[in-house]
C-alpha cells in the first residue's frame, strides 16, 4: 500500500492564487494523499474558495489558525496530518504532477532514515521568466543550510516523526525560517536525500516582497543562524577548509548588513570574524575590495564602497 502523504498549505490572501495551488496537488499522479488547508486570517476571499473547493474535492481539509504566520499555520497542518511524509506548500505556488510520485520513489528502498527531500525547483518571476535552481549536496551536508542549497519549503519533502522531535516551525522567527528548521533537523538525523529533478514551480508576487524596513533584521538573522551552524561544524570537526567557506558566507553577510545598519555591520564583524581570517573573492567580494580591505580594514572598506555607490546613483 502507498504510503499517505500530507500536503500543508497555510493561506492569507491568496484568494487569487489558492485554486490553481490546490489543483495542482489534486492531480499529482501519486494517488494516496491528504491535503491541509490552513486560513491564518485572511480577509479577502480565500476562505470562501477554500469551502467552495472543498465541496468538490473530499480529501481537502479547511481548517484555520488564528495565531499570525504562516509557521503557526503550518505547524497546525502538521499537527493535524496523518501522513507519515509532509509536503508544505506555500499557496502562491505549483507543484507539477509527478513531483510527489518523484519524491517518493526516491524513498524506495532507503534503509536509514531520511530527515527530509531537498528538492529543485522553477522560480517563475513576475514577467513569465522562468528559472531552475537545482539543489545540491555538501559535505558535511550542513553546509547545503548555510549556503541554501538544499532547496525550499515548497520543493522539499519532510519526515513528519522528525518534524515532529524537532517540534515543527519556530513560531517566533519571520525569516530564514526553512533554514532554521532544516538545520534543526539535519542535527538529529543528517541523512538527506537531493533531488535534482525541478517539479516545483514558486510564483514570485510583487506584493509578497519582503518590506524594506525588516531587512536589516532578516540579515542578522540569518547571520545568526550561520554562526550557530559555525559552531556545530566545531562539535563535528569539520574541517577548515569548510568552516573558512561558510565564515566567507558570513562576512558577505555582515558587508551586506553595513548598507541597511551600519552599526550593528560594525558590531557584528567585531565580535564574530577572527582576526586571521582572510575573505576571499566571492559573488559579493571583488579584488578591488579586498584590496582596500587588507590595506585599511573593514569599516574604511564599507565606507568607501557606500561612498562610491552614491556616487553611482
Amino acid at each position: 500500500m502507498l504510503q499517505l502523504i500530507s500536503v500543508v498549505i497555510p493561506c492569507y490572501n491568496v484568494a487569487n492564487y489558492i485554486k490553481d495551488c490546490v489543483e495542482s496537488v489534486l492531480k499529482q499522479t501519486y494517488i494516496n494523499i491528504e491535503v491541509i488547508c490552513v486560513d491564518n486570517n485572511s480577509t479577502d476571499q480565500t476562505y470562501t474558495i477554500l469551502n467552495e473547493l472543498k465541496s468538490h474535492y473530499s480529501q481537502l481539509v479547511v481548517t484555520s489558525e488564528l495565531k499570525r504566520g504562516a509557521c503557526a499555520a503550518r505547524n497546525k497542518g502538521l499537527y493535524l496530518a496523518k501522513g507519515q511524509w509532509v509536503q508544505f506548500l506555500d499557496a502562491d505556488d505549483l507543484l507539477l504532477p509527478k513531483k510527489i510520485e518523484e519524491q517518493h520513489n526516491l524513498l524506495q528502498g532507503i534503509a536509514s532514515p531520511v530527515s527530509f527531500i531537498a528538492g529543485s525547483y522553477i522560480r517563475r518571476f513576475v514577467n513569465g521568466v522562468e528559472k531552475k535552481i537545482i539543489s545540491h549536496n555538501r559535505n558535511p551536508i550542513v553546509l547545503g543550510v548555510a549556503i541554501n542549497s538544499l532547496g525550499i519549503t515548497s520543493a522539499n519533502l519532510f519526515n513528519r516523526e522528525k518534524l515532529l522531535q524537532v517540534e515543527g516551525w519556530n513560531e517566533e522567527i519571520s525569516s530564514s525560517q526553512e533554514s532554521d528548521l532544516m538545520f534543526r533537523l539535519i542535527k538529529i538525523e543528517p541523512n538527506v536525500i537531493i533531488d535534482t529533478v525541478p517539479l516545483t514551480i514558486v510564483r514570485e508576487r510583487i506584493s509578497g516582497s519582503i518590506s524594506q524596513t525588516n531587512l536589516d533584521e532578516n540579515i542578522v538573522r540569518y547571520i545568526k543562524l550561520r554562526l550557530q551552524i559555525l559552531d556545530y561544524l566545531v562539535t563535528i570537526r569539520a574541517s577548515n577548509n569548510d568552516r573558512q567557506l561558510l565564515m566567507q558566507v558570513i562576512f558577505d553577510k555582515i558587508r551586506e548588513l553595513y548598507n541597511y545598519n551600519p552599526s550593528k555591520s560594525l558590531e557584528m564583524y567585531k565580535n564574530n570574524i577572527p582576526e586571521d581570517f582572510k575573505p576571499q573573492v566571492s559573488a559579493t567580494t571583488t579584488k578591488g575590495y579586498l584590496y582596500t580591505y587588507n590595506l585599511f580594514g573593514f569599516k574604511s572598506a564599507q565606507k568607501l564602497k557606500s561612498f562610491l555607490n552614491r556616487i553611482k546613483k
